[in-house]
């Protein structure tokens, strides 16, 4: 499994695409970390070319 971390405008077939924005093209709507509905060591790739607007601060 390939993860794409705050996807945003770059939404990435192949990966599963992730941001918190509702607005923007995604395949999950999640804040992160953590993000619990994966197990640990899951993913073979991880790409983060904008995650910090879905980083969770808490």
């Amino acid at each position: 499994m390939k993860l794409n971390l705050g996807c945003w405008i770059f939404y990435q077939e192949g990966y599963v695409n992730i941001d918190r924005n509702r607005a923007v093209r995604a395949d999950a709507t999640k804040t992160f970390p953590p993000l619990p509905s994966f197990e640990a060591n899951c993913a073979d790739e991880i790409y983060a070319g904008a995650p910090w607007p879905s980083m969770s601060t808490t």
